[in-house]
């Protein structure tokens, strides 16, 4: 049994679609018609829309009266908080890797400059 059989189809659904939104196929502002995803997933509606429901949780998604699901959006502050964050990270990340460096690779590193 594949791990596609074990998988329930709206997780299935759910996996799909962020693979698209990680490929570039889905982009911020894209509608979501269930209609037409579950024709294009090959599932019907029903898990599509629990699919919908989990990139809404996951904040991926943002439902909009009268209008539907459509792929979220990041607003100016969202963008700068996230870069905030990235430099951080990357600062964090470089520290702990030059604590661990081995003698070889800080030779290594100082034989590119």
């Amino acid at each position: 049994m594949s791990e596609e059989d074990r998988t329930p189809q709206g997780n299935s659904a759910y996996n799909q679609l962020m693979d698209e939104l990680r490929a570039g196929r889905l982009n911020p502002g894209d509608r979501l018609r269930e209609t037409e995803l579950a024709e294009r997933l090959g599932v019907s509606r029903t898990p599509v829309r629990e699919a919908i429901r989990q990139l809404e949780a996951d904040g991926v998604v943002a439902h909009i009266p009268r209008q539907g699901a459509s792929i979220r959006t990041l607003d100016y502050a969202e963008v700068m908080e996230l870069y905030e964050m990235r430099a951080v990270l990357e600062g964090t990340a470089a520290r702990l890797a030059a604590r661990a460096a081995s003698d070889i690779e800080i030779e290594e590193l100082q034989d590119m400059n």
